[in-house]
């Protein structure tokens, strides 16, 4: 730290520069080469680096509105790859609907086509269900855990210090223990600093 010059310990850019200008208005002054001072800095010279700042900045800004602009693009041509397919798709039901009507048919393929449409429905409804019932027994076993399950043959939680049951309540906790009031965690808190 002793041999390091002001210039080396300025902990900016703005702090050096002041040293930089200083250089360029005392070239005699001083001593640059021994302080650690690169050369000076005139304000034709800051002028120069503002301007290319703001070159840069402009460039890279023109980036990112051709970079926004290709994205919108992008994005606008997949919605109309999606509106294409769903016109296939829309054309292509209208032209069996047309086929079965023309034909003579009763229309047997569009109401195959609807009857696959609702057993597809009905399927993804069925396993919905089945896994709401399956959360809602989860549930229920949990609850019944807690409780102590509800039979007289099982205790349910009781509280730790004075021994009544926790059924249906929310325990206080501390530690590996649980309690029916703060009343109690005070209580046994005192009972184990005495053991």
């Amino acid at each position: 730290q002793h041999c390091r010059t002001p210039y080396a310990l300025a902990g900016s850019k703005a702090a050096r520069d002041v040293f930089r200008r200083f250089m360029a208005a005392n070239p005699e002054k001083w001593d640059y080469a021994a302080a650690g001072v690169p050369s000076a800095l005139t304000e034709d010279m800051e002028q120069d680096q503002a301007a290319k700042q703001a070159e840069k900045n402009a460039r890279k800004k023109a980036k990112e509105r051709e970079r926004k602009k290709e994205k919108k693009k992008a994005a606008l041509d997949g919605k109309d790859e999606e509106k294409e397919e769903e016109e296939e798709r829309n054309e292509a039901e209208t032209a069996v609907i047309g086929a079965c009507t023309l034909g003579g048919g009763s229309g047997g393929m569009l109401a195959r086509m609807r009857e696959k449409k609702k057993e597809k429905l009905d399927a993804s409804q069925a396993t919905a269900a089945a896994h709401r019932e399956a959360r809602a027994e989860a549930a229920e076993r949990r609850l019944r855990a807690q409780t102590g399950g509800g039979s007289a043959g099982i205790k349910g939680p009781r509280c730790d210090s004075c021994g009544a049951s926790l059924g249906g309540k929310t325990p206080f906790e501390r530690l590996t223990y649980k309690y029916c009031t703060t009343a109690c965690v005070r209580q046994h808190m005192q009972t184990l600093n005495l053991k």
